[in-house]
């Protein structure tokens, strides 16, 4: 898809669905996107964004490394602005956001990139650690999922202390 310049948005805004899926990464396993819709709003100094999303996600836990699917479903609101944050100094490096900040996307060209957009956001959505359930037991040391009947481990070791355990080390018990 295209860019949406900023000028070809009209007075009374602009509806868009992102008919496919191109802008999913591939990483995301056997992904479904139910639907991606934005409505752009021209104001003054760039464009007003809402959108919502629905899809289901194929993703890979990060204790076990099996696969799993999560459903997403979003609602969002971003400003673009063409330029750079200023800083609140001359001789300011690095710039402080303020709450207002964090829903303010800064562009280069007067222009909205929608599967990018949607990308981003699709990211701001992902749980910090994804884990296929509440109980996984994750890998054992043999490289297998605790429990299952593919471990052929005869000892778990639960502790990274039970080394010391064996040593006779006072306090492990």
């Amino acid at each position: 898809m295209e860019p949406i310049l900023f000028v070809n948005i009209p007075d009374v805004g602009l509806d868009v669905d992102l008919a496919d899926d191109s802008w999913l990464p591939a990483s995301f396993h056997g992904s479904e996107v139910a639907s991606v819709s934005f409505f752009l709003q021209r104001q003054q100094g760039g464009v007003h964004l809402t959108g919502k999303m629905e899809l289901v996600l194929g993703l890979q836990c990060d204790r076990c490394l099996d696969l799993y699917k999560k459903s997403i479903s979003a609602e969002f609101s971003v400003d673009l602005v063409v330029g750079e944050p200023a800083p609140t100094s001359d001789d300011q490096v690095e710039y402080i956001c303020s709450a207002a900040d964090l829903d303010t996307m800064f562009v280069e060209l007067p222009q909205v990139d929608l599967p990018e957009v949607a990308r981003q956001q699709l990211y701001l959505q992902l749980p910090v650690k994804k884990i296929c359930e509440a109980d996984c037991p994750g890998l054992c040391q043999c490289g297998e999922k605790k429990g299952s009947t593919a471990c052929t481990c005869k000892i778990i070791i639960d502790s990274p202390f039970a080394a010391l355990a064996k040593l006779g080390v006072a306090g492990t018990d």
